[in-house]
């Protein structure tokens, strides 16, 4: 199989590939080029040989620089006896290359314009003398000057066209390939641009998350903050993105809850806390639940801290204690310090003077005796 498209090289090349294929019963041909890609001049002969039609290479100095000459002329056509070619090349015992050599031969010469330098390239076809050439192996005729018109004229435009198909095949490869070679570049630019689109989607779906963070914050009174893991799987969620405001509030009520008897510095929410799924019947469920509202759930970690206090100080008058910060903090169901329970009340200081507004009969002993409450309630 050939490695490439015949017509990817020299034309002339090619013409003598199929030289014998054109002629089956030519001794040999010879090729004299320029040749594009090796940008310098080639000599190939096609002979005959036992395995078949063979092609080999001839580098000689001296037979390159004689052909040059050759190559200088413009005629087209050219029957040439060996007596015409300045030099021959001895017939070897080793069978190898044989230029020149029949002295009886007849040469017909064609040349075709190289457009890369300006100069001719050569076909020389060996005949014999006779129309043995030819396939008629009982006429032994000889050449004469009519039948060596008609061959040299009908030889001669048979390569000719050969020739022009095959440039024209090599304008329509370049063509083809120039058309490809834009193709694959914008088919790597658009792949570029939508993976600078992804990324810039990524980046501002990011950037809304972190701000859905804030606000969910200020309205918990409470610090929250996203882990890696819990960005990465908001970023690659693949629902409708108006859900994703509603996915963090719940994740944030979750992580309240898990953090309610803690007071660190801020609560971080994990990808666990995360649930995208049933996400729909979350939503029904919250707007149909007059008991359970989105608003009550961010007040529920505020509500569970006066609960404890209210217990904790009933637990200090039973037994007859004062009611103070030191006091207090260590009644809790989890005790902690005077220090801690100021930080606490002053995180959750607007959302208590709200519930106390709505609920003015709940927590009504610290309301009443414990002074971090008194402020709040004065302020």
């Amino acid at each position: 199989m050939a490695r490439t498209f015949s017509f990817a090289g020299s034309p002339i090349r090619n013409v003598l590939e199929r030289a014998h294929d054109m002629l089956p019963s030519i001794e040999k041909v010879l090729a004299v080029y320029y040749d594009d890609k090796k940008d310098g001049l080639r000599i190939s002969l096609a002979h005959r040989a036992s395995e078949g039609v063979h092609i080999e290479e001839v580098n000689t100095v001296d037979v390159m620089d004689k052909l040059k000459s050759f190559r200088e002329k413009a005629t087209p056509i050219s029957w040439l006896h060996h007596e015409d070619i300045p030099f021959k090349i001895e017939k070897r015992r080793d069978r190898k290359i044989e230029v020149f050599e029949e002295l009886e031969n007849t040469v017909l010469l064609l040349r075709f314009e190289n457009e890369t330098d300006q100069k001719s390239d050569l076909l020389f076809y060996y005949f014999n003398g006779d129309t043995s050439n030819f396939g008629v192996s009982l006429d032994n005729r000889a050449l004469t000057t009519e039948l060596k018109s008609i061959i040299s004229h009908i030889l001669y435009h048979a390569v000719k066209s050969q020739i022009r198909e095959h440039k024209e095949n090599q304008e329509k490869l370049k063509l083809l390939n120039q058309n490809t070679r834009y193709a694959l570049h914008e088919n790597k630019e658009l792949k570029e641009e939508l993976e600078n689109t992804h990324h810039r989607y990524r980046q501002s779906l990011a950037d809304l998350c972190l701000q859905y963070v804030k606000e969910i914050s200020a309205e918990y009174n409470t610090s929250f903050k996203l882990s890696p893991a819990a960005l990465d799987k908001l970023i690659n969620y693949k629902g409708d993105i108006n859900n994703v405001r509603l996915i963090l509030e719940q994740a944030a009520f979750f992580a309240s809850t898990v953090h309610i008897d803690e007071a660190p510095e801020g609560i971080t929410i994990e990808d666990s806390y995360i649930n995208t799924e049933n996400l729909g019947v979350t939503e029904t469920v919250s707007k149909s639940d007059t008991d359970v509202s989105i608003r009550e759930q961010r007040y529920t970690k505020t509500k569970t801290i006066l609960d404890d206090m209210e217990q904790a100080a009933q637990r200090l008058k039973d037994q007859n204690q004062k009611l103070t910060s030191n006091n207090l903090a260590r009644s809790l169901p989890h005790p902690k310090s005077a220090a801690a329970i100021s930080d606490q009340l002053n995180k959750h200081r607007d959302r208590i003077i709200k519930l106390f507004d709505e609920h003015p009969e709940d927590w009504a002993l610290i309301r009443k005796s414990f002074r971090p409450i008194q402020n709040i309630m004065n302020s």
